[in-house]
């Protein structure tokens, strides 16, 4: 997806005020952008009390909350989630994979037999021991 079709998709959302959740799914990315597309919305709110709300493709989805939120490093300090109804305490290091499960909803499906995970480590360790491949 190009930057000018993201511009796009952000300037609808934006001046229609939703989150993706309510209202982009593929087909709606798709008739938008011309083709299906991975994004995801964030629903961090700024230390001003908004919602980021910007369109992000998912592979890039850490480095957004890294690069516009700080989240990143192996800290150990306690730290509040500040996503959007959210407000969850737990230690910074854990914060990327708790917005990926809990608010972006991402699964990791077993090619072999269909079994869905929400942590790609868990569907590693699954592949390596119920199937015996290595990755």
């Amino acid at each position: 997806m190009s930057t000018s079709d993201f511009t796009a998709y952000y300037e609808f959302c934006d001046s229609e005020g939703f989150l993706r959740d309510e209202i982009a799914d593929d087909e709606f990315v798709e008739t938008l952008v011309g083709y299906a597309a991975l994004v995801d919305q964030c629903g961090w709110v700024t230390p001003y009390g908004e919602i980021c709300r910007a369109l992000v493709p998912r592979e890039q989805f850490r480095a957004h909350l890294n690069e516009i939120h700080g989240i990143h490093g192996n800290d150990k300090a306690r730290f509040r989630c500040q996503w959007v109804n959210c407000g969850m305490e737990m230690n910074k290091e854990s914060m990327m994979r708790h917005v990926e499960e809990a608010h972006l909803h991402y699964t990791y499906p077993c090619v072999h037999c269909g079994e869905v995970f929400s942590r790609r480590a868990t569907l590693y360790r699954h592949v390596r021991r119920r199937h015996g491949i290595q990755r």
